[in-house]
């Protein structure tokens, strides 16, 4: 039996590589499921157009604004937290100075994220022991399963496209005046090393059950209609309809042991606590970074034993818009990242930077009331111009300029919790700096000025692209592992998130992750003739 733990991004992707190869396949997952009154309110929203929409009813499925450590909103499903829920009792971390995101739920993360994608280019590759080539037949499985809504453009020429795209959302009018001011600069930007284009999203194509973007305006809580892709997906259609594929959800995976050419899975039921054994030939560990980690150094029984994990440090900017594209609280627009721009100047970095372009989203008026409170109504007529010229950037490093996360899995009276210590780096906040300086000189060729006083840097992990703690080596050491996932304790256990990934690119990671555990999860069964 092939018993893949982990229904995320990489847990799917290695279930349909084995489904695709027609071997059986049990997936162990914590689960957990949006609440059904808010289900039905998001079923019933689907059912209409935007327009028809009445405003309790929009407000019953957006939820009050929650706040992270940064001061920007927590992202919820559909105003709940049941993704969070129970993580702290279930998977205990202790974090220092670190953000420790984690998921108990169908899906994992991938039913909060923000649909961002790229493949990782040849230059990210440096350090790993598979490249670009490796990974492009693996690219296309993984874009085959999630949806591509993209175009050809500057981007191309650094990260391929891989699939032919479906057509992208329509460009907000502030990410159209972004664009075509670019465009007349492009240029210059690129001999500075300054690369744009629109946003690549993972969109599912259009069916007679969704249709296309309609633009409500509700990315950032989950879109009613179900076009922005999550696992939760392909777990319903392309899994569910093998007769190969057993979804086993309720299960806490607590460590694994190997012997004779058996994993025997030790785990507890997440209702009642008690153990439960299962046993396979094979087994693919995609749990999500620290779960896997942890689950990793309770098998290997390595306490108070540090490993470092690589994370990429994540900033927020704002930018003023050189002009205003008109009253943006009336436009129809999607929500999620609009423009993605990459900063490929040796002078400012050596690994490269990337950021995500945010257009107006209706954070941007909830957070003024919120910060306002009873002086929002004296303030507004000067809060409406300002968030008509205001779009905001997310940007990531590469883990090599980024702050670390030293990991300890702690024992104490027979309780185990993995500690979570941050590692400074010398050099992330100089490239930061060097990235808004950069776009402060050409603030008129991008058509919009940063707001140094805005900015915000997030902790370590804020970002959730981390990653590291058993990284795949050409000849790997205890806690490494090999270019199959597997580290030097185990024949038949691979790890397939990104707990193997040597590096973290400052680039979307979710794309990757999946064509890797697809790599893993066939490549596997190759090795092994296919008899697991």
């Amino acid at each position: 039996m092939n018993i893949v733990i982990g229904s995320g991004p990489a847990g799917v992707a290695a279930a349909a590589a084995l489904i695709d190869k027609g071997l059986p396949v049990t997936m162990l997952d914590a689960g957990g499921e949006l609440e059904p009154e808010l289900q039905a309110r998001v079923a019933n929203l689907a059912r209409s157009q935007p327009e028809a929409w009445k405003t309790a009813e929009r407000e019953a499925v957006s939820g009050p604004l929650r706040y992270n450590s940064e001061g920007a909103p927590l992202k919820l499903a559909f105003g709940s937290d049941y993704v969070y829920r129970d993580v702290e009792a279930l998977q205990p971390v202790v974090a220092d100075g670190v953000d420790a995101y984690r998921a108990l739920s169908t899906g994992g993360l991938s039913v909060l994220w923000g649909a961002a994608v790229l493949p990782y280019s040849e230059q990210d590759f440096t350090g790993w022991p598979i490249g670009s080539t490796d990974m492009a037949p693996h690219y296309r499985s993984a874009l085959e399963m999630m949806g591509l809504a993209a175009e050809h453009d500057g981007l191309s020429r650094i990260y391929p496209l891989h699939v032919r795209p479906g057509a992208p959302l329509d460009a907000s009018r502030q990410a159209r005046f972004l664009l075509e001011r670019m465009t007349q600069h492009e240029a210059e930007l690129q001999r500075q090393g300054i690369h744009y284009g629109r946003a690549r999203l993972a969109i599912r194509p259009p069916d007679a059950q969704t249709g296309s973007c309609v633009r409500c305006g509700m990315c950032l809580y989950g879109c009613p209609y179900g076009l922005i892709y999550s696992t939760q997906h392909t777990l319903q259609t392309r899994l569910a309809a093998s007769t190969h594929f057993t979804y086993l959800p309720g299960y806490l995976v607590r460590s694994l042991r190997e012997k004779s050419g058996i994993v025997t899975i030790h785990a507890v039921s997440r209702q009642t606590l008690q153990p439960r054994q299962f046993e396979a030939t094979r087994v693919y560990l995609a749990a999500g970074v620290l779960a896997s980690t942890a689950i990793l150094l309770e098998s290997l029984q390595a306490y108070a034993q540090p490993i470092v994990l690589k994370q990429s440090d994540h900033f927020l900017l704002p930018l003023l818009l050189r002009r205003s594209s008109g009253r943006v609280t009336r436009e129809r627009l999607h929500t999620l990242s609009q423009v993605f721009i990459e900063i490929l100047d040796r002078e400012v970095t050596r690994h490269g930077v990337h950021l995500q372009v945010y257009t107006y989203n209706d954070h941007y008026l909830r957070m003024a009331k919120d910060r306002l409170g009873p002086l929002f109504p004296l303030a507004a007529p000067l809060v409406a111009p300002a968030i008509d010229r205001l779009v905001v950037i997310k940007g990531y490093l590469h883990s090599a300029e980024s702050a670390g996360i030293r990991a300890t899995m702690d024992r104490s009276a027979g309780d185990t919790a993995l500690r979570l210590d941050a590692v400074s780096s010398p050099s992330s906040r100089s490239v930061i700096r060097a990235v808004t300086t950069l776009l402060s000189r050409n603030a008129g060729r991008i058509g919009a000025s940063p707001l140094r006083l805005g900015l915000r840097i997030g902790r370590p992990g804020s970002g959730v692209h981390v990653g590291g703690s058993f990284p795949m080596q050409a000849h790997p050491a205890r806690f490494d592992t090999d270019v199959m996932g597997r580290p030097p304790e185990f024949t038949r256990v691979h790890v397939v998130d990104t707990t193997v990934f040597p590096t973290l690119p400052a680039a979307p990671p979710t794309l990757t992750i999946m064509a890797n555990a697809y790599r893993i999860a066939s490549g596997s069964q190759q090795e092994a003739g296919a008899t697991a």
